[in-house]
């Protein structure tokens, strides 16, 4: 890989230096990014994925991580 392919790569991954600030507003940039880069089928997984996680939480039940 040469010096210039490792910076167009690291331009398009999400920074994950955020010391000090919330844990999961990493976790949700990240989700962000995959989202707006993915093609239908990752966008379809992340949209079933974040329902069922909400449906959970109103319905109280406890997470499985």
């Amino acid at each position: 890989m040469t010096c210039s392919e490792k910076k167009a790569l690291d331009s398009k991954l999400p920074k994950m230096d955020g010391a000090g600030e919330d844990p999961s507003g990493g976790l949700m940039d990240m989700m962000k990014h995959m989202y707006e880069t993915g093609d239908d089928e990752m966008k379809r997984t992340i949209a079933k994925a974040w329902t069922e996680s909400r449906e959970k939480q109103l319905a109280g039940a406890p997470m499985d991580f």
